[in-house]
């Protein structure tokens, strides 16, 4: 999915030695796209007929496939860097832990729909620009559950 997000000051480019003169932008301005590759549990301690509650946990990895940043200062002086963009530069492998709640509800035959509102906290520094980043959001599913078909043996009859 993509990312967009803001970073004040230092929170972007942390340790990175990435600005001229060493004057940091007042703000980071972020859009990257990101293949985030979950590993969840989910338990479910309330289940009714036609009601559940669960909450998951797990972690995530991050591969950012394109980074683009535009960076903003107080001062105008045209030999700082301005930008910066890159592809397939960064991976963070188990470096996002997840956490959800969610309701399930009962629709009809094999219908469920899912709302999960969810949020992945960052174990470690993420991106080109080692930011933490923090991301919110909700889930919606709508989920067909399959049944398998059982072979039922006849007993054949004797004559």
């Amino acid at each position: 999915g993509t990312k967009k997000y803001l970073a004040k000051g230092r929170e972007y480019g942390k340790g990175r030695g990435l600005w001229t003169r060493g004057v940091v932008p007042d703000t980071t301005l972020g859009k990257c796209l990101v293949l985030d590759i979950p590993i969840n549990l989910r338990y479910y301690p309330l289940a009714g007929t036609h009601h559940k509650f669960f909450v998951s946990s797990g972690i995530s990895s991050y591969i950012f496939l394109t980074e683009d940043y535009e960076f903003l200062y107080a001062m105008n002086a045209s030999d700082l860097i301005q930008s910066w963009s890159g592809k397939n530069e960064v991976r963070n492998y188990f470096g996002v832990a997840n956490f959800s709640l969610g309701y399930e509800l009962h629709l009809q035959r094999e219908f469920y729909l899912q709302i999960e509102p969810f949020f992945k906290v960052p174990l470690e520094e993420l991106g080109f620009g080692n930011v933490d980043l923090l991301t919110t959001g909700v889930y919606f599913t709508i989920k067909y559950r399959f049944h398998r078909r059982r072979k039922t043996l006849n007993p054949t009859s004797s004559p």
